[in-house]
């Protein structure tokens, strides 16, 4: 009898969801003939003919965020016909942390800003979530609500 170790091995994977995240394992000598294929819950399955695999957010949409869990890698060949023995890894996306506005006026308290101007110039201090290019908040203003929108350059 004997035993077949598998030689790919895809490290634990702990992110951010959508923040810059790549699958990778050792390269098996013949690339051309085989697709790499990594397996996310019960059906999210990215076969490629690559060792490592970038920019796969969006096909992970529907997964539990802050849920460890188990994740399997195997080759196959083009044809699907002969499969390596399966590895397994684990994964944990996390939530991203939410957008942080500080107001920064002269003469702000916490979150409130009196001011007598009919014009007001908020000097904010922001983060954003990566990928984003601007954040918007909801305020009121003379007792009416207001949308403000920062886009970020």
């Amino acid at each position: 009898m004997f035993r077949v170790r598998s030689p790919l091995k895809q490290d634990p994977l702990v992110a951010v969801f959508n923040s810059p995240c790549t699958l990778s394992t050792p390269a098996l000598g013949d690339n051309n003939d085989l697709l790499y294929v990594w397996l996310f819950g019960k059906d999210t399955v990215f076969g490629i003919a690559s060792n490592t695999y970038s920019n796969f957010w969006g096909k992970l949409s529907h997964l539990e965020i802050g849920k460890t869990d188990t994740g399997f890698l195997w080759v196959e060949d083009l044809k699907q016909k002969n499969f390596s023995p399966v590895t397994a890894f684990t994964y944990l996306f996390q939530k991203p942390a939410p957008p942080s506005i500080v107001c920064v006026n002269p003469g702000s308290h916490g979150d409130t800003v009196i001011t007598g101007d009919t014009t007001l110039r908020l000097n904010s201090r922001s983060s954003i979530l990566p990928g984003r290019d601007s954040i918007a908040w909801m305020c009121r203003a003379n007792g009416r609500r207001c949308r403000i929108t920062e886009r970020f350059l």
